[in-house]
């Protein structure tokens, strides 16, 4: 289970349906997979569950912020952040995306070997520094992203019994943590009293976090969120897409698609006119979703889709089980951007059993601005770059909060003349 989580929720959802249970001493977990409740637990019902355990856990590691709050908390912080993630601000930061995907192919040799993860993290990593600072500060975004990491890295031994006691213990990943959050908060305020000193500068979220009278903690709080929210969901979707083109054949529609919307410089707002284009990115994220697992604990005993639950059982959702359960989508492992289009439309799937960034007011704030990445940077990459695997091997999936490929993806790329 350790190993695999969402294979072995997968294994138990087909084993046992959509309802489980098990005890961890006085603790009841279920998982629940049924889009009532989804609906439930996520929308109707939303205000009778707290974060899960994970999250809960979580917070010991990442602090006080949009992923762990509660209530008024989260509500004002998620005010605060909304306006970065807004369409309009967005849109605006659109052409920014697009103008340095198009500098970073250019920069490229016409051909030569990388490795694909490395590739997608770096531009996710560049794009999302750009929105916070206004510049691609590469090394300061990469000594954000280790803190994140290596915080993360720690989430599943935070969900074992006496982990408070494990945390007290200098174990080397802990030690290598605590360092790295340490040298994350000497960043933030060289990256703050560098930008207040310079009298002209690119507008930037850090700017709109000043504006909005956030302190330097709340900033680094607001930060570690933005970059997870803007810089996890979109390398690991963009990663898996790549991938997945890669592995399977696309049909014919796919780059026309993809060389009519560059050519004509096409935004995300019209990506309902390339419906290939579209079902890709749907289908990536039915397969790979961003929030792969959402879990909930009742603050009281409340009835699910027909079940009793009792306040403080544990229950878990898994968009990963749903969008691949052979019950809502025929041939649920293969990858197959057809099954989304009928005559030249996206259809819509049965409600509630698509939802790769979770619903209601606790779902993925950095959904459009993932979806805008990937929709600017899959249109200048495939017009730009042909990609070609090195071997076959077999790709696992590493989750943490996001999914990720466990194994390194070494491809060679040939720049189009």
């Amino acid at each position: 289970m350790m190993m695999d989580p969402p294979g072995y929720q997968l294994e138990m959802y087909c084993q046992h349906g959509p309802l489980m249970r098990t005890s961890l001493g006085k603790k009841n977990f279920y998982l629940f997979n049924h889009p009532d409740a989804v609906k439930e637990i996520l929308l109707t019902k939303a205000s009778s569950f707290k974060k899960g355990m994970a999250v809960q856990n979580v917070q010991k590691i990442i602090g006080n912020n949009l992923l762990t709050l509660e209530g008024k908390d989260h509500a004002q912080k998620r005010k605060i952040l909304s306006k970065v993630f807004s369409k309009t601000y967005i849109s605006d930061f659109e052409d920014v995306i697009t103008s340095h995907i198009n500098q970073k192919i250019s920069q490229m040799p016409s051909e030569g070997t990388l490795e694909l993860k490395s590739f997608c993290s770096e531009i996710s990593m560049e794009l999302i520094s750009l929105m916070l600072f206004g510049t691609p500060v590469s090394k300061e975004v990469q000594a954000i992203e280790k803190t994140i990491h290596n915080g993360l890295s720690l989430i599943y031994m935070m969900n074992i019994p006496g982990n408070k006691f494990f945390m007290k213990l200098p174990l080397p990943f802990i030690q290598k943590f605590k360092q790295s959050q340490k040298e994350l908060y000497l960043i933030i305020e060289q990256l703050l009293n560098s930008r207040q000193a310079r009298s002209s500068r690119t507008y930037s979220t850090i700017d709109l976090l000043i504006e909005a009278g956030c302190n330097q903690e709340e900033i680094i709080e607001h930060l570690i969120v933005l970059f997870i929210a803007g810089q996890e969901t979109t390398s690991s979707a963009l990663v898996w897409l790549l991938y997945s083109t890669l592995t399977n054949e696309m049909p014919p529609e796919f780059l026309l698609e993809i060389r009519k919307a560059d050519s004509e410089n096409k935004k995300y707002q019209d990506i309902l006119d390339y419906p290939h284009i579209q079902a890709c990115i749907l289908e990536t994220l039915r397969l790979y979703p961003s929030i792969w697992n959402i879990g909930r604990q009742a603050i009281e005993d409340i009835e699910i889709a027909g079940y009793q639950f009792k306040k403080d059982d544990y229950i878990a959702i898994s968009p990963f089980v749903m969008q691949r359960s052979p019950k809502f989508f025929k041939n649920p492992n293969a990858f197959d951007i057809k099954r989304w289009i009928v005559k030249d439309c996206i259809i819509t799937p049965q409600k509630f059993t698509y939802f790769p960034f979770s619903y209601g007011t606790r779902n993925c704030i950095g959904k459009t601005l993932s979806e805008v990445e990937i929709f600017c940077a899959i249109k200048k990459i495939f017009n730009s770059i042909e990609f070609t695997l090195k071997d076959n091997k077999k790709i696992t999936i590493s989750a943490k909060m996001t999914m990720a490929p466990k194994q390194e993806i070494w491809v060679d790329f040939k720049k189009y003349t």
